[in-house]
């Protein structure tokens, strides 16, 4: 048994229930109206965050009024490699595949006992730029950008002061069949500071 432990090098190690509830492929009407796919599997529970890997980029978005808030534009299907749609109890992946798209729901909560580590992925740019009451711009002063749905008071143009914006995973160990452990799934679950200490 895995007593839940957390070390000061921003790791948590616990046990708790989980399970992947539902998978499979998209279908067209649910890439239609990708929004009320997304809500029925949160079912009583809104997702808080999405992060999308696009061939061009990643974009953030936050969950509002049963819809993805992007800072620009919308959701881009065409584009997509991978979205990470999350809370903190639950994550619907969904992912490009020669077929099409597919999707998994992890809940956290139910299934089976597993130890996992929780470990905060600190993201890109140390510089950061206030954008709405709602947004910020994570930068450096050359190369690529994150636009972020936070609102944290970071004086404008100045170094991001630790701690770091981040995203809070949580890393599933299942065990081959020889016994060896491995990380066998991953899933977001926050984005913020100080992520692991919050619990």
């Amino acid at each position: 048994m895995v007593k839940n432990k957390i070390v000061n090098n921003g790791l948590a190690l616990l046990a708790l229930a989980t399970d992947v509830t539902d998978c499979g492929e998209i279908g067209n009407d649910d890439l239609k109206n990708i929004n009320k796919f997304i809500s029925q599997k949160f079912a009583e529970e809104n997702p808080d965050y999405a992060v999308c890997y696009l061939n061009y980029g990643i974009r953030f978005a936050r969950w509002e009024h049963d819809t993805l808030v992007f800072y620009e534009d919308g959701l881009d299907l065409e584009h997509l490699q991978l979205a990470r749609i999350f809370n903190k109890n639950r994550e619907l992946k969904i992912w490009k595949s020669d077929s099409g798209l597919q999707y998994r729901l992890r809940i956290d909560s139910e299934g089976e006992e597993y130890c996992a580590v929780e470990a905060e992925q600190i993201l890109w740019g140390t510089r950061t730029k206030k954008l709405n009451k709602n947004w910020i711009r994570l930068y450096e002063d050359r190369g690529t950008e994150l636009k972020v749905p936070l609102a944290i008071e970071i004086p404008e143009g100045q170094e991001v002061p630790d701690p770091r914006v981040c995203i809070k995973t949580r890393n599933y160990i299942g065990y081959l069949d020889n016994g060896q452990a491995s990380l066998e799934d991953c899933r977001f679950m926050a984005i913020g500071k100080k992520l692991i200490e919050e619990g």
